[in-house]
């Protein structure tokens, strides 16, 4: 393997891509509309809530 190539196999997921299937999955959110909806603070409101919010998890131990 000769040095700066990536290694074989599929690329790298990107995180918009990442992002936009995470949006289509749990929220029903096409990835072309994804951009437009993006900015529509009811959309996002109405959004069920599928991960407790951090600040809800209380102190992180020491440590960390």
């Amino acid at each position: 393997m000769s040095l700066g190539r990536r290694p074989p196999g599929r690329p790298r997921t990107r995180w918009r891509d990442y992002v936009s299937r995470l949006a289509w999955e749990h929220l029903g959110i096409p990835p072309d509309e994804l951009e437009e909806v993006a900015g529509e603070r009811e959309v996002w409101a109405a959004a069920p809530v599928t991960q407790p919010r951090i600040s809800n998890l209380g102190p992180l131990p020491l440590g960390v």
